[in-house]
């Protein structure tokens, strides 16, 4: 995917970036009357971690944002443009704009008020035609996300920046995680060996993967509820296939997860025993872990599973951070 953003992520918790390419800035009578062009930049708000981040602190290269703003100081909602689109370069900036998609500060002098969205939307947003959002829009979490094209895909991002003043200079804007984020690395436990994990698929099941997302101008987007508020599921569970990331059992934990098989899903509450995650090696019946108590994935917070594969049933050692902060929690799973 390609994006760049900033939200309160990896301990998330979570936590999602800076837009950075396009700059307009209006020149006063004094300075020559030339309009002044907006650029921006792009990033996300990093916690410390010891993981390969995807997408967490920059939107990927390749990956569209879409703009609104309204002229700040005028009457309200005065919207001054709209579904500006820009594509992320990868390096917290935007690829070069054309000159005829160049957007610029109001010549009256004032101010601009912008709202940013990076997702997977349907009906598709339409380049400087879609109006912002007063009501649910839908986004969908692909249910592949062994591609990094799809993982990207599947991040819903938004950002709200308010009172925003003429400026020759590149604006950040910081981008939110409105989802939440599960990362899995296995090893090999009991009777096994890591030629064994050789093959093995990893999944996350029993997740909706259709959100309805009501974006707000106005809303403190560091707020973890306040966000959760912006996003509900609907439609049927899935299974989201992950990358499969093993981990040598030869030291002795997971010191050298330094990487995991990352997936997206939407912020939801699972019922205690609800299958969760599916580890299946070659030629064996599949693995599953399965919640011991009622779980809440938040927005904006990332779930960490370090999961023991032993012949017969799973060892799961999970924690909450990065896109949020959280507490530990340990469980077990056996096979079906």
């Amino acid at each position: 995917m390609k994006l760049n953003i900033k939200h309160a992520i990896s301990g998330a918790s979570i936590a999602m970036l800076v837009l950075a390419a396009c700059n307009n800035e209006y020149m006063p009578e004094s300075e020559g009357g030339q309009s002044t062009e907006i650029r921006l930049t792009s990033g996300i708000e990093v916690m410390s971690r010891t993981y390969t981040p995807k997408q967490d602190e920059q939107i990927a290269s390749g990956e569209n944002v879409y703009i609104w703003a309204d002229e700040a100081e005028a009457s309200a909602d005065a919207s001054y443009f709209n579904a500006w689109e820009l594509t992320a370069d990868g390096n917290g900036g935007f690829d070069a704009v054309a000159d005829a998609d160049k957007k610029y500060f109001p010549d009256s002098g004032n101010g601009i008020d912008l709202y940013a969205v990076h997702g997977n939307f349907s009906p598709a947003i339409v380049k400087n035609v879609t109006d912002f959002p007063t009501s649910a829009i839908i986004h969908t979490v692909e249910t592949d996300q062994t591609t990094e094209g799809n993982y990207e895909k599947s991040n819903l991002l938004y950002a709200s920046q308010q009172g925003i003043e003429r400026t020759k200079s590149a604006i950040p804007v910081e981008f939110y995680h409105m989802l939440s984020k599960v990362q899995i690395a296995i090893r090999p436990g009991a009777g096994l060996t890591l030629s064994d994990l050789e093959g093995a698929t990893v999944s996350v099941l029993n997740t909706k993967t259709k959100v309805q997302f009501t974006p707000s101008k106005v809303a403190d987007l560091s707020e973890t509820a306040v966000r959760g508020s912006m996003v509900s599921t609907s439609g049927v569970e899935n299974e989201i296939s992950v990358p499969a990331i093993s981990v040598d059992y030869v030291e002795g934990d997971f010191t050298s997860a330094d990487n995991y098989g990352e997936a997206i899903i939407a912020p939801q509450t699972l019922a205690a025993s609800t299958r969760f995650i599916k580890v299946t090696l070659v030629g064996r019946n599949p693995l599953y872990y399965m919640l011991n108590a009622q779980k809440t994935f938040e927005s904006g917070k990332r779930y960490i599973y370090h999961i023991t594969v032993n012949l017969t049933e799973l060892d799961v050692e999970s924690s909450i951070e990065g896109w949020g902060t959280g507490t530990n929690n340990a469980g077990e799973a056996t096979m079906d």
